[in-house]
């Protein structure tokens, strides 16, 4: 195994990249939209590999510090490449983080009630 520190710029940084993250690229292709002489890039799903694994971020240069195994065969990214993160599912599927409820449950009558149940829902949005 031959690990490999790379330092990439990608203004502008998406707020949520964190250490950990998983860096993927995929080559794009040049189209041009119909009946129209707009040119673009575009990517398909069949090119994506998965590059390097987040180190660092510096978000006032807008890079990352990825670390790289350059010895499994894995090319870099090719110019003009997509390059675009997921979360790490290990460092990511602890509980909630920085969010939370309080809940009280008041009755304003002079009578007596009965609660008989209390549910909540929570869904990850980091999948």
């Amino acid at each position: 195994m031959s690990l490999q520190i790379i330092t990439i710029t990608l203004p502008p940084l998406n707020v949520s990249v964190q250490v950990g993250d998983l860096v993927y690229w995929s080559e794009t292709i040049i189209s041009s939209g119909i009946n129209a002489p707009t040119v673009f890039n575009t990517a398909t799903i069949e090119n994506i590999t998965q590059w390097a694994e987040v180190r660092g971020v510096n978000r006032a240069n807008n890079t990352l510090e990825v670390v790289w195994d350059n010895a499994a065969g894995i090319p870099l990214p090719l110019d003009g490449a997509f390059i675009f993160f997921s979360k790490n599912k290990k460092a990511n599927t602890s509980s909630l983080v920085g969010y939370y409820a309080n809940v009280n449950f008041v009755n304003n009558s002079n009578e007596k009630i009965e609660l008989f149940s209390v549910g909540s829902e929570i869904s990850e949005s980091s999948k």
